[in-house]
């Protein structure tokens, strides 16, 4: 079963599960073949009917229900499953349901509740992890002074675990949103040589180019292309930098972002 799974094939998974779920019932493991089975199905009618089925196979309860919440995923029904979800937490006080919780809002987009059941989190489970997550929702949330006053409780704390890279992310972006370039463009750089992926080059790039180091901000998107960052957005961004000191390298970089979009005219849209 896993062997299809990891090769993305879950209907040949879903079929060995099918064909083999009599030992599952003989060994009592009814709540792991679920588990794995709505992992592996896509078909809602097929899905209703394993919900359909749950109350046939002698399982814990809260295993049942924590399979029904599963189903309500994969059928994509979000408003039903956040209300189920946190019915369930209300119910278990269990770590793992308040984590399936958390995720549910994050499914669904509501950073503000997906930061107050994190902080629940944090305060009843001290599981340092819940920062991460406080870190990103306060980003999304555009609350940029205590998405700084977060990282930094965390690395006073010494909690080194959870200074992720997109913990440091989301810190130079708070700083550059806050208008603090230069503090932001030193962190920027600190990150930019621990992970070199478009979206930090792009970061760092904008905090040297608002901090009116136009030469900085154009080596920064050069050291990119030179490590391998060769997209249509970068070379859109290079030509935009270039455009008043360097004309001819700019229609250069225009040409290129031309060639990697098909032609698409929207790459001279800035």
């Amino acid at each position: 079963v896993y062997l299809f799974m990891n090769k993305k094939d879950n209907e040949s998974a879903y079929k060995k599960l099918k064909e083999y779920r009599f030992k599952f019932e003989e060994m009592h493991m009814m709540s792991y073949w679920f588990d794995l089975a709505v992992r592996c199905c896509d078909d809602p009618k097929q899905l209703r009917q394993m919900q359909d089925s749950l109350d046939d196979f002698d399982m814990d309860l809260t295993a049942k229900k924590r399979i029904n919440g599963m189903i309500l995923e994969a059928l994509g029904e979000n408003e039903k499953l956040i209300d189920y979800a946190l019915s369930l937490y209300q119910e278990t006080d269990k770590e793992i349901d308040l984590i399936n919780l958390i995720s549910c809002y994050e499914k669904n987009q509501d950073w503000r509740n997906a930061e107050y059941y994190c902080s629940d989190w944090l305060e009843k489970f001290h599981n340092p992890m819940a920062n991460i997550k406080i870190v990103r929702y306060l980003a999304l949330q555009n609350r940029q002074e205590e998405c700084l006053n977060k990282v930094c409780e965390i690395r006073n704390s010494g909690q080194e675990e959870c200074l992720t890279k997109e913990v440091l992310f989301y810190e130079v972006q708070a700083l550059k949103i806050l208008g603090k370039y230069s503090e932001a463009i030193e962190k920027g750089e600190d990150l930019w040589s621990r992970e070199v992926s478009s979206q930090v080059l792009f970061l760092l790039a904008e905090c040297y180019y608002l901090n009116v180091q136009e030469q900085e901000a154009i080596c920064t998107l050069r050291d990119g292309i030179k490590k391998g960052i060769r997209n249509v957005e970068v070379y859109q961004k290079y030509a935009e930098y270039t455009k008043r000191s360097r004309p001819a390298e700019c229609e250069k970089y225009i040409k290129k972002a031309l060639i990697h979009s098909d032609n698409d005219p929207n790459v001279m849209l800035w």
